[in-house]
């Protein structure tokens, strides 16, 4: 890891200034992975990818929530534990869905 480290800076800083962050110019520098350079194209590739990774994670925790509660054994608590689960698993899962939605409602109240 270190090793990777040492390798991997100089050679970031090689291309500072050449344009290498934004995959221009020939400084041999870092590749921009994402290939945009502003906030407001980065956003909806984040949000995307967020959307991919949120939803199958957000199903397993509502799977493991239902098994809280079907193992609970008649005890009130670790049903209640299971019961939360799901429902802070929904949320978030709703949450990720909107956020397109809430950032929309943002830019119309700043006027932007």
């Amino acid at each position: 890891m270190i090793n990777w480290l040492i390798n991997i800076i100089p050679k970031a800083l090689a291309g500072a200034g050449t344009g290498a962050g934004t995959g221009a110019g020939t400084g041999g520098g870092l590749l921009n992975p994402l290939g945009v350079d502003t906030i407001q194209k980065i956003i909806p590739k984040v949000l995307s990818n967020l959307v991919v990774i949120a939803v199958p994670i957000g199903a397993i925790a509502i799977i493991y929530g239902a098994f809280q509660m079907l193992t609970a054994g008649g005890d009130p608590e670790k049903f209640t534990k299971g019961r939360k689960t799901i429902m802070y698993a929904a949320i978030g899962v709703a949450v990720v869905l909107l956020a397109d939605s809430i950032i929309l409602v943002v830019k119309s109240i700043l006027g932007a």
